[in-house]
């Protein structure tokens, strides 16, 4: 690799991305059903849900203009913090739209989509994005100005391919192994509520006989147990203040 190609240009994204893209006229009809993308559309993962389409006439304007390409960061709290994003891509028109509580970057000849992506869910950029947030509570948003002048290393175009594709490939493995991990531990908590029912109500002793107990969501207690209101077995108050004087 010559020195060139393997020299790694540090400066703010502004550098690296193009203008936002205006639409040629007569590309798309008042009529025709154009992606609309809502906030709930994006997920924390990358992922993107196209399914929900809008009449191009009611979101050409007032919305926020997206192509398959573009990165899109949420703007505002908790969106933002969470991880929400994603490489724009499988639309079907030239254009889409989306809410305007997002950031849209297109990438310049010298940059990579998916790298980019990957850097606008890097935690260090979420968090330095989160301190430079503005508004009332609860209603936060990251400035505009912290995007396109957020520093970032740039390395060649080869470089940041593989560096994407390495980083497809062992999120995607990890993304596995956490799926695998929540269905085992609602497993084990559908086995846990299974032993607590089973030793409360019918014993430890399998074999036992038993008999209807009268109460449906209990059902059938072992013969020799005696089925009792829980206000006759127990004390039951709703708290109180000690006193203090």
């Amino acid at each position: 690799m010559s020195r060139r190609e393997s020299t790694i240009r540090r400066n703010r994204l502004r550098f690296f991305t193009l203008k936002p893209r205006t639409i040629k006229h007569g590309i798309l009809r008042d009529n025709d059903e154009v992606p609309f993308l809502p906030m709930e559309s994006i997920d924390d993962q990358g992922g993107l849900d196209l399914s929900v389409t809008r009449r191009f006439d009611e979101v050409s304007s007032g919305y926020t203009q997206i192509a398959n390409g573009d990165v899109a960061i949420p703007k505002i709290t908790p969106c933002f913090e969470n991880g929400k994003g994603a490489l724009v891509n499988g639309l079907t028109t030239a254009v889409g739209f989306a809410t305007t509580e997002l950031h849209v970057l297109t990438p310049g000849p010298n940059l990579d989509g998916r790298f980019l992506y990957y850097v606008t869910v890097d935690p260090c950029f979420r968090k330095l994005g989160e301190a430079n947030m503005f508004g009332a509570a609860g209603q936060q948003r990251v400035p505009e100005d912290f995007v396109r002048d957020y520093r970032v290393a740039v390395p060649p175009l080869s470089q940041q391919r593989g560096i994407a594709r390495y980083l497809d490939r062992e999120t995607a493995r990890l993304d596995v192994l956490v799926a695998e991990n929540r269905r085992l531990l609602e497993v084990l908590r559908e086995r846990r509520a299974a032993l607590i029912t089973t030793a409360a109500l019918r014993g430890l002793n399998p074999k036992a006989p038993f008999r209807q107990s009268g109460i449906p969501w209990i059902g059938d207690v072992p013969t020799h147990w005696e089925v009792w209101k829980l206000g006759h077995l127990a004390s039951i108050g709703n708290g109180s203040t000690p006193n203090r004087g």
